[in-house]
């Protein structure tokens, strides 16, 4: 069922009176809009409420009860585009019908508030954040227990490889099985995973738990985002509000795991410290139970209709008969064109082939230089393998999925929103991975410390988030409600300065980080680097919602009801794009930082150190190197340092060109 029918309790009683679709001509949209628009600045909230009826089932020839959910809309949902009036605040748009036999419990105590779901899910994602600066901080730590610090990487590795394969079958799945009954199974998969992590015993049992938790994790990030847009997508006939109020909710979405990245490297210093890393992966316990709670007892199960056969001239209404929405509205007899989503089948040979293809690369890369020489025979075969079947997929997407990633024709504006969306990834985990390496191996800090020095980046990366999201939110909205939707545009050049100054901080990072460099330049420099890294990814993905809700718009007035249901399926494919690309780009982001240090550490080593087993000692117990002798220390300082600076040099710089390249073919409009 519709999410956003009955989010808040019922609060007071309103009787609509029964309105038909009707064609007015283009002056008398000007002054319905306008006084529309009056009329919606005088509406503070959006009202509920229902009430019982009994009808009769023609086919069964028998009668049952249904619970009927009146929506008084928000003010917002009141506003129309400049010439065009869509009159779909009817009755039968208005009333969701829902079998009681659905929910044996009153529905009175199932309601749940719209600001307490969203509340609810920012806890779930935030908590992945919170896990995901846990475990970054502690890997060292806790490869080094396992005696394998050199492959501690695997540990997150693990991780993002469960979201990369849960994420397009949360796509394909969310249309199928339900909204509630795929956010339970990911809260179960993800606590699972994590607790497990604390009684591991060896390097192969906690890659495996974290894993568990990935795909977990993988499905709560663009589930979240999926729920968010069911509450704003239905029943709004234009792109463009859908697309505002989406980025109004899915802001707080995007910036909970930022904060769980501020809180969780210090919490799990300190906790460390006191009694053992173990029982870091119990701070997410309690958080996680009150969420899993309210979805399995509070948030009723519902889905959309995958499978849209629109034909001409058929008369349909908006209806909800048990866990299935069906999109009918009473439209004029001319002629449009049929639209057919493919079946809405799942893409899961799609998903078999991105996954085989990011997992033999990634696997190759941090292999590479660490335990197998670049030239061994495994490298060169995952290398191939990978690069085949990635080109395969490419193919096979653009020309036979039936349901591919991007929904509509790839374009050079999609493939460059997606470099840059991957590329500014890549340097944010990037860099996130390399602190506790520089403060915790080079400057010799405790882990609480080393904690404690992460919440510059990543806090000016949250508040940068925040500010520029409602920044974009605030403009668009403005120019919306004027009636100069097409005024709102992202300055293209300053996009580019900003690119040009990823550059520019990544290079002043590898060259001024050194031991002796002073705090505040440190500090400086964080601030700078969270600042670009969140102006760009909060941007451009505000962008890419924009394009991506509104290529949809360019229809005629015949032809709504066909694009209601396609964006009914676009939608979660558009979203779970949005956070695979992700995936992908902190996969390749950290395996690379982590591929380039230790093939550095590993060649200066043997450069230094004469004796093969302590050389394979230091990279394995790498957290112990404070029990060497002070000349055994000083190499390794001065080699971690040198590969840090490879890191940001190396990869942070490619990934800088890369994605103000990117920027250069930036379309604003």
């Amino acid at each position: 069922m519709p999410l956003g029918r009955f989010l808040q309790p019922p609060e007071q009683h309103y009787h609509q009176q029964h309105r038909q679709t009707t064609t007015i001509n283009e002056n008398d949209d000007i002054n319905e809009s306008s006084s529309l628009l009056q009329s919606a600045s005088s509406s503070l909230h959006q009202d509920e409420y229902y009430e019982t009826s009994s009808t009769s089932d023609m086919d069964a020839e028998s009668t049952i009860s249904y619970a009927t959910f009146h929506t008084v809309k928000e003010p917002e949902q009141h506003l129309i585009e400049r010439g065009l009036l869509f009159d779909h605040n009817n009755d039968e748009d208005d009333a969701i019908v829902l079998p009681l036999e659905e929910h044996t419990k009153s529905l009175e105590n199932k309601h749940i508030n719209k600001i307490m779901l969203v509340f609810c899910l920012c806890i779930s994602v935030g908590s992945l954040g919170l896990d995901t600066g846990i475990v970054l901080l502690l890997l060292n730590t806790i490869s080094t227990e396992f005696q394998c610090s050199n492959l501690g990487v695997w540990i997150h590795l693990a991780y993002l490889f469960g979201c990369l394969f849960s994420q397009p079958l949360c796509r394909n799945l969310v249309n199928t099985i339900g909204r509630k009954t795929l956010l339970v199974i990911a809260q179960c998969l993800f606590l699972i995973g994590s607790l497990s992590c604390s009684a591991t015993q060896d390097m192969m049992q906690i890659v495996l738990s974290r894993m568990v938790a990935g795909l977990g994790g993988g499905m709560l990030l663009p589930l979240s985002s999926i729920v968010i847009s069911d509450f704003t997508l239905y029943d709004q006939q234009s792109s463009t509000f859908v697309m505002i109020y989406y980025e109004r909710y899915h802001l707080f979405i995007r910036t909970a795991p930022a904060l769980g990245l501020v809180l969780g490297p210090y919490a799990a210093g300190i906790i460390n410290e006191w009694i053992g890393w173990r029982y870091c992966f119990y701070i997410n316990l309690i958080p996680c139970l009150v969420t899993l709670c309210l979805y399995m007892f509070w948030l009723p199960n519902y889905n959309h209709h995958q499978n849209h056969h629109i034909t001409k001239n058929k008369k349909k209404k908006t209806t909800l008969n048990g866990n299935n929405i069906s999109n009918n509205t009473t439209h004029n007899n001319e002629d449009y064109p049929t639209i057919t989503r493919g079946g809405g089948g799942g893409d899961y040979l799609g998903t078999l082939l991105l996954v085989t293809a990011t997992v033999s690369l990634v696997t190759g890369i941090a292999l590479g230089g660490n335990l197998l020489d670049w030239n061994h025979p495994v490298i060169i075969l995952l290398f191939s393998i990978g690069g085949f079947i990635g080109v395969f997929y490419f193919f096979y997407e653009n020309k036979y999925a039936s349901n591919p990633m991007i929904p509509h024709p790839i374009s050079l504006q999609d493939i460059s929103t997606i470099l840059i969306q991957f590329t500014t990834w890549s340097s944010f985990i990037m860099m996130i991975y390399l602190i506790p390496q520089f403060f915790m191996g080079v400057k010799q800090q405790k882990t609480s410390l080393a904690g404690l020095w992460s919440i510059p980046y990543v806090a000016s990366f949250m508040i940068t988030t925040l500010i520029t999201g409602w920044y974009h939110y605030f403009t668009l909205y403005s120019c919306v409600t004027r009636g100069k939707t097409s005024h709102w545009v992202i300055n293209k050049w300053i996009l580019i300065i900003i690119a040009l100054f990823h550059m520019g901080i990544t290079l002043i990072t590898s060259k001024w980080w050194n031991q002796d460099t002073l705090p505040i330049i440190l500090i400086l420099t964080e601030i700078g680097y969270g600042y670009i890294t969140g102006t760009l990814i909060s941007t451009i993905l505000v962008y890419y919602d924009y394009f991506s809700f509104i290529h949809m718009n360019n229809y005629n007035h015949n032809e709504i009801t066909v694009l209601q249901q396609q964006q009914d399926q676009d939608i979660p494919s558009i979203i779970s794009t949005m956070y695979i690309i992700r995936t992908l780009g902190e996969l390749f982001g950290i395996a690379s930082a982590s591929a380039i240090l230790q093939t550095n550490l590993k060649t200066i080593l043997d450069q230094e150190i004469s004796e093969p087993n302590m050389i394979e000692h230091i990279r394995t117990l790498i957290s112990n190197i404070h029990t060497l002798s002070p000349i055994l220390q000083s190499i390794i300082q001065k080699a971690l340092l040198l590969s840090i600076q490879q890191s940001f040099l190396y990869y942070g710089t490619t990934c800088a060109i890369i994605g103000f390249i990117a920027t250069l073919f930036i379309q604003t409009k």
